[in-house]
């Protein structure tokens, strides 16, 4: 494999679940990917391991076009407190944080980010009166 080329999408299962690779970076530098169970409009990423902070941009710029290519409007993504560089990325990438919490297996702090693509609808608030 060259290690020149440019990071390439390696398909694993289905068409939309998938792990981004990066042949330039020795040791593990990827990034996964899968349609949420149970809801076919949010692409879900996780496992965000990479060894070189700049790669980040190119992996969601990939991950956003093949998204966009297979129809997705929402893009979420999970990562812990301790992956900086991922949470400073997925911010200057446009990402939003919109939840937080302590998982009570582990003790770390979750964030949950969405990211809504070209396609998305808004968001609507709805409310309901069960009275």
């Amino acid at each position: 494999m060259d290690a020149n080329k440019e990071p390439k999408f390696i398909m694993k299962g289905t068409p939309t679940h998938f792990m981004l690779d990066n042949p330039k970076v020795k040791g593990d530098s990827r990034m996964l990917a899968q349609q949420m169970p149970g809801q076919c409009g949010v692409l879900v990423v996780y496992n965000l391991v990479n060894k070189k902070e700049d790669d980040f941009p190119g992996y969601f710029k990939r991950i956003q076009l093949i998204a966009e290519h297979d129809g997705y409007p929402w893009l979420m993504a999970s990562t812990v407190a301790q992956q900086e560089e991922a949470n400073k990325a997925l911010v200057a990438d446009g990402w939003e944080k919109f939840w937080e919490f302590v998982n009570c297996r582990t003790e770390n702090t979750v964030y949950m980010w969405r990211k809504a693509l070209p396609n998305a609808r808004p968001l609507q608030h709805l409310e309901f009166d069960f009275a």
